[in-house]
Order: C-alpha cells, then sequence, then structure tokens
C-alpha cells in the first residue's frame, strides 16, 4: 500500500460527520476525529479505525474485493 497523506489529517477536518440515514429510520454515523474512524449504529454500538485502516477498507470496497 503507497503511504500518502490522508486527508484525515487534515486540520480543516479533525471533525466531520456523515450520517447515511436510510429507510425505517436508521441513521448510523461515521465520525471523523483526527487520525481515526468511528462508526456507530442506531443501537449504541462503535466501532473505531485508523484512518489508514478506513482508507483500506475504501480501496478493497472500491476494487470489488469485498461483496456488498
Amino acid at each position: 500500500m503507497t503511504k500518502k497523506k490522508h486527508e484525515l489529517n487534515d486540520p480543516k477536518n479533525d471533525r466531520r460527520i456523515i450520517k447515511l440515514c436510510g429507510v425505517q429510520g436508521c441513521c448510523p454515523e461515521l465520525r471523523f476525529e483526527k487520525d481515526e474512524v468511528h462508526i456507530s449504529d442506531d443501537f449504541g454500538g462503535t466501532v473505531k479505525m485508523t484512518a489508514v485502516q478506513f482508507e483500506d477498507l475504501k480501496n478493497k470496497i472500491r476494487a470489488g474485493e469485498l461483496d456488498v
């Protein structure tokens, strides 16, 4: 994997929230904080990953490596 400066390291993106609201009122949330990404569900569950792990996940999805 090529190392590059990730946009999460940019000071203007120290905290950003994206809500993924769908059907039936579900609103999972992606929260970007410095070098971490937090994914939370409607039931209080949270997954925390590094910016590098999140970038790797995005690349795998885009490359079709995950069956999603």
